[in-house]
């Protein structure tokens, strides 16, 4: 994302993310998540509480036939097996969209968390 002109900041887990947001006061306008992450839906449920224009990816494994109900989840795509120039194509069309389409709260320049 960061090769696109977003600014992307990992975090290992959920309380990573957490600590981060908290310590640099960031405000997350999307956030792309793994849905097999523990605490993963609370942890959405405090970023909308706190960031209700917040928009959430959830970045599924590919060996998911089946989609698991994902309460809060604005949208999702398959992690690429490699991160190679193509494999991340769908993912920067994807963010585009986001910023693109109305959503009251998307900053011009984008901040995107990624856990």
């Amino acid at each position: 994302m960061d090769s696109a002109g977003y600014n992307a900041i990992p975090a290992q887990n959920t309380r990573a993310a957490n600590e981060l947001i908290r310590k640099h006061k960031l405000l997350v306008d999307i956030l792309v998540f793994d849905p097999v992450l523990p605490d993963a839906f609370a942890f959405i449920q405090r970023l909308r509480q706190s960031q209700r224009h917040v928009r959430i990816v959830a970045a599924v494994p590919d060996d998911w036939a089946d989609l698991p109900p994902m309460s809060g989840v604005d949208t999702w795509l398959r992690k690429p097996h490699r991160f190679t120039l193509m494999a991340t194509l769908p993912w920067i069309k994807l963010i585009q969209g986001l910023y693109s389409s109305p959503s009251e709260g998307l900053q011009k320049t984008p901040r995107l968390l990624k856990s």
